[in-house]
C-alpha cells in the first residue's frame, strides 16, 4: 500500500500489508514514520527504483 495519510498505512497494517509513506501528500513524513512503513519517499521514481533492485 503507497499511501500520504496515516489512514492508508494504518489500512495496509490492518491488513497486513507492507506500506510505502509518501512524503507529499495529506500528512508530513514525521507523521507516517509512526506506523514503520516499509520504505519513505519524496519522489515516485524512489517507489520504482526501490522496486527493480527486488524491494528489500
Amino acid at each position: 500500500m503507497v499511501g500520504d495519510s496515516s489512514f492508508d498505512l494504518l489500512m495496509a497494517r490492518n491488513a497486513g500489508m507492507d506500506s510505502v509513506a509518501v512524503s507529499y501528500g495529506a500528512q508530513s513524513i514525521e507523521a507516517l514514520q509512526a506506523f514503520e512503513p516499509r520504505l519513505s519517499i519524496d519522489r515516485f521514481p524512489q517507489l520504482h527504483a526501490w522496486l527493480s533492485q527486488g524491494a528489500d
